[in-house]
């Protein structure tokens, strides 16, 4: 043991003498001993440092006769001996880690032996604090570690991590709005949880967590917040996304230990299944009621209900169930399913005011919503079966209803569900439902007086991409059945021109609807509704208007490119209306006036670009003027032989003249005017 001991000793003095004379201290010894007594100091130096095998020493002499260099032979031995190391790691035991750890870790500066330390730092569970901080502190070093250092570090430094797990967060929050936006083009948000958490971003988010708790909670963490700064929901869907994610990499020591995992497990059965029967709607509801009050992890619940594709598919199996009621005759308090969708439906639209405020108490039983909001919609669902079977006299219009559109007979609408409305999320989302179902009935009157709730009360409707997209998908459906198109002009008017105003994506949106049903919808309501869109509706400012990619669940877009190529696209649009309309005067000014005033510079490119491809044409058919002097497109003479002259218009300016094309499909001229004089 003393024999152990001593040698333990001297290697170390000798570890200890051989890390001093590394990096900047060891120049600086060695500068110091060449400057007293060069021969001495180097044969000390080359005696401390050099090769210690007795087997080697008789080779050294041998091959300074044949010329060969030290420092050549020093960098071969040093090469075998590393590869020779590397290759021994995996037999070490946890003990002979820690101390090859300490004893190499001196060298992770220079890079000939900085593979040798990162390897035993990757084979070691759990790295001494000093080192962890060592590395850290150099961004060389960190961006060398491997991924299972990083987690060890992380652990330690939680800015790093943020650093590391951000821009992966954003990215896939930004693939989710594409989902989503691709998902709402009908109007339908049901999309397989199982597809979209087999994307690659989530995958690496949940290789970056590892098995450790601790990172796994920073990140849900780092996810409140993105929900709190963005008040973006899509948040809420990576949260349930990670957990069942983990859950799918049977990563046990984190979802396990993850209160919510149960309840949100449950939820995406019911979104694998579009629906939520009894059995699941009881588990919900004991789930959810066997936690105390004011318990954070309500906070956390009510963001996996807040996932606009679990909300929407909550709602939608909520209305459901309103349908079956007023099919059956039957109060929606009578149906249990009812209750435990209303209480989640209340708890999801809480989830950022829980979050932010931190009071996580919320309505238990949900009896206004079942014993008074829903009623009333059930009550409007009976009134259209009864109607539907023409067995509904017309009823006068009370003080409690709401305008009507011109030329339609008004709707008795209970004045205290507008109120529930104005108020209650829940409630304007099944009532979401209840429009589409009456657009899809061509019953615009109705679904006229409900959409006009979203402007009286000041509620965004620029948000509300699936509901919008339903109803525009409805409108197209049923545009045989337009009539006299007052009604329709009235809705058209109500959801998509006026608020058009405020968002550039709405602007859009109604141009794509109006180009959709322009051959079915009347002349006069089609000019009435481009003319209130032309002088009134929002344009890109260049500065990026968020609702051009999609306000609300994209929240993703704007800046500048998304601004330009929404810019584009209306101008595209416009252009495509004005081609249809070009001998209806009255709609043409309208288009021109917009196009002048608000896309000048598209319309001088669209001009450039089309006197080149004139230009082009006329060389391109220039040889064929000498075979035919008087066909070629640049001839001063006409197909009589007559002399003729061309004289270009001075200035681009679009024609407003009443000139119509022999071809009612055939567009307009949009290039710089020319003259022709014999």
């Amino acid at each position: 043991q003393q024999q152990q001991q001593q040698s333990q000793s001297s290697l170390q003095q000798l570890m200890q003498a051989r890390v001093s004379a590394i990096g900047g201290a060891g120049s600086n010894q060695i500068r110091e001993g060449l400057k007293r007594n060069p021969p001495a100091f180097i044969a000390k130096f080359q005696q401390d440092n050099g090769l210690d095998e007795p087997s080697c020493l008789p080779a050294l002499p041998l091959l300074d006769l044949h010329s060969y260099p030290r420092n050549k032979l020093y960098k071969g031995v040093l090469e075998h001996l590393r590869q020779e190391l590397l290759g021994r790691l995996d037999q070490l035991n946890k003990d002979g880690v820690e101390k090859l750890l300490q004893v190499t870790f001196p060298f992770i500066g220079f890079p000939e032996l900085r593979d040798i330390p990162l390897a035993v730092l990757q084979r070691h569970p759990d790295i001494p604090r000093q080192f962890l901080r060592e590395l850290g502190k150099s961004a060389e070093l960190y961006q060398l570690c491997s991924l299972e250092v990083k987690r060890q570090i992380w652990r330690q430094t939680n800015t790093l991590f943020e650093g590391a797990v951000l821009p992966v967060l954003q990215q896939y929050v930004v693939e989710l709005a594409n989902i989503h936006r691709q998902s709402t083009m009908t109007g339908m948000v049901h999309a397989d949880p199982r597809k979209r958490r087999d994307n690659p971003v989530i995958k690496q988010l949940v290789d970056f967590l590892g098995g450790y708790v601790e990172l796994y909670n920073y990140l849900l963490k780092l996810v409140r917040l993105g929900l709190l700064q963005s008040k973006n929901p899509l948040y809420c869907t990576l949260r349930a996304d990670i957990l069942m994610v983990l859950h799918t990499a049977e990563v046990a020591s984190i979802y396990k230990l993850d209160p919510c995992h149960k309840f949100v497990w449950c939820l995406t059965a019911c979104l694998r299944e579009r629906d939520v029967d009894t059995k699941r709607a009881n588990e919900l509801d004991a789930f959810l009621m066997a936690q105390p009050p004011d318990s954070p992890i309500i906070g956390d619940l009510a963001m996996t209900v807040s996932d606009p594709f679990a909300f929407y598919s909550l709602s939608h199996s909520a209305y459901q169930r309103l349908r079956e009621c007023a099919v059956k005759m039957v109060l929606p308090s009578s149906v249990p399913e009812l209750r435990v969708l209303a209480v989640l439906l209340s708890l999801g639209s809480a989830a950022a005011y829980m979050i932010e405020k931190q009071a996580f108490s919320f309505d238990r039983q949900a009896l206004v919503a079942t014993t008074e909001m829903m009623p009333l919609i059930v009550s409007l669902m009976v009134d259209d079966t009864i109607a539907a079977h023409g067995q509904l006299s017309g009823a006068a219009a009370s003080s409690t209803t709401t305008a009507a559109p011109p030329g339609a007979t008004p709707r008795v609408i209970p004045a205290k569900l507008e109120k529930f409305f104005e108020s209650n999320e829940t409630c304007r989302h099944l009532l979401m439902f209840y429009i589409h179902e009456r657009l899809l009935a061509a019953d615009f009157a109705t679904a006229t007086q409900l959409v006009s709730w979203f402007a009286k009360h000041d509620i965004p409707v620029a948000g509300l991409e699936p509901f919008v997209n339903s109803c525009a998908a409805a409108v197209e459906a049923v545009k045989e059945r337009f009539g006299d198109g007052r009604g329709v002009e009235a809705f058209v008017h109500e959801l998509f021109v006026q608020h058009s105003r405020s968002s550039v994506w709405l602007h859009e949106r109604a141009l794509s609807l109006l180009l959709a049903v322009c051959n079915t919808l009347p002349e006069p309501s089609m000019h009435a509704l481009v003319s209130a869109l032309c002088s009134s509706a929002a344009i890109p400012d260049g500065d990026g208007d968020g609702a051009a990619a999609g306000a609300g669940a994209g929240g993703a877009g704007g800046g500048s490119g998304s601004s330009g190529r929404a810019e584009r696209r209306l101008f595209k649009d416009y252009q495509a209306l004005r081609a249809i309309f070009a001998e209806t005067k009255a709609i043409r000014e309208c288009i021109d006036q917009r196009l002048s005033a608000s896309f000048s510079r598209l319309l001088e490119e669209s001009w450039e670009q089309q006197s080149e491809s004139e230009a082009s044409s006329i060389r391109h058919a220039g040889s064929a003027q000498h075979s035919n002097p008087s066909s070629a497109p640049g001839s001063m003479r006409s197909e009589d032989g007559q002399p003729r002259s061309v004289v270009p218009s001075p200035a681009y300016a679009m024609s407003t003249t009443p000139e119509r094309s022999s071809d009612a499909n055939t567009p307009m001229s949009m290039s710089p005017s020319h003259t022709t004089s014999d």
